[in-house]
């Protein structure tokens, strides 16, 4: 009994009942019987009022806790939502609020990920800024360019339309629209040549390129053209160099330079290709051609725009031609 006391503390709550027969005990009362001396006996329990009350205590001070650990969960929560998902927020207001005036983000965060997006994003205005600036700088050559071609059309028309025009001069006038036609051609097809390349550099990265490889790609591309003519090409390519750039667009070019080459080179010709491994270059001669009926319809695309592109793609090119030959030296810079 005293050790009863000592663990519940209080002895009001315990119930000390007093039976002379075993008997006489409730079943819920055997488990805390006590036998004395006499044979009789006293079975101990606990009050049901007190039971309920510190079960009531224990309910409380547990939904106090649970409360507690909410609201710090909660402040917890609303502080790592400012430090991780503020600077978040920031970009996404930026990108929905953006003007030209600004040139960058101020997002304050120490979050890696965070970091990288904000440097992303930077990364895609400025390509979307050089992409507007190559669409506009295209927009005003192809308005620009053929200007000239289509107002001498407009003035042969205006030729066509008199009176007293003669018609021995007519086909003259024909003949010379179609040329003009044919500047506008070229002229549109050099620019949408450029800005396929322009593109194609902006949504690409580089990687080694086996000029061996391109070359072969080429070789094989025109020949049946070059069957036609009965043309060959005489390339050592006993050693190979490679070149970082942009595989697509180094393809174009090539292709472009292969045309030129194909169209000033004279039938049952060969033309010889020189490689330079160190110099990582290579000289393709072939005699000149002076009449080109007969060749293939080529692209035009002029050495100029070849040239231009040379700046972006990391290479040269150079041409000569004498009185028998021409020659084409490309030479990659390292």
């Amino acid at each position: 009994m005293c050790t009863l006391c000592k663990v519940n503390k209080q002895f009001a709550a315990i119930n000390i009942q007093y039976f002379e027969t075993k008997k006489e005990i409730p079943a819920l009362l055997s488990a805390h019987v006590i036998q004395l001396k006499d044979k009789s006996y006293l079975a101990l329990s606990i009050d049901k009022k007190y039971f309920s009350a510190q079960l009531e205590k224990i309910r409380e001070i547990l939904l106090s806790v649970l409360l507690i650990i909410a609201v710090i969960f909660t402040i917890i929560m609303l502080l790592l939502n400012k430090k991780i998902f503020y600077p978040l927020k920031c970009l996404v207001s930026f990108c929905h609020n953006m003007t030209e005036a600004k040139d960058a983000i101020h997002c304050p965060s120490k979050s890696y990920e965070i970091e990288e997006l904000r440097i992303a994003i930077l990364g895609l205005l400025e390509r979307n800024k050089a992409l507007y600036e190559n669409k506009s700088n295209l927009f005003k050559e192809i308005a620009h360019e053929p200007k000239s071609p289509i107002a001498i059309m407009q003035a042969h028309l205006s030729l066509l339309m008199e009176d007293n025009l003669s018609k021995d001069t007519l086909p003259t006038y024909i003949d010379e629209t179609n040329a003009d036609i044919e500047d506008i051609k070229r002229l549109i097809y050099e620019l949408l040549f450029l800005e396929e390349i322009e593109l194609d550099m902006q949504n690409t990265k580089k990687s080694d390129i086996s000029m061996k490889g391109i070359c072969e790609i080429m070789q094989n591309k025109f020949q049946p053209l070059l069957k036609l003519n009965d043309i060959q090409i005489d390339a050592d390519w006993s050693q190979d160099f490679s070149i970082y750039s942009f595989e697509h667009s180094i393809l174009k070019v090539m292709q472009a330079i292969y045309e030129n080459i194909a169209v000033h080179a004279q039938k049952g010709s060969i033309i010889t290709m020189k490689v330079n491994v160190d110099k990582k270059s290579m000289t393709i001669t072939n005699l000149y051609q002076e009449n080109e009926d007969g060749h293939f319809h080529s692209t035009n695309i002029g050495t100029k725009i070849i040239q231009r592109l040379s700046n972006k793609l990391n290479f040269t090119v150079e041409t000569a031609h004498n009185d028998t030959e021409y020659i084409t030296i490309i030479t990659f810079q390292s």
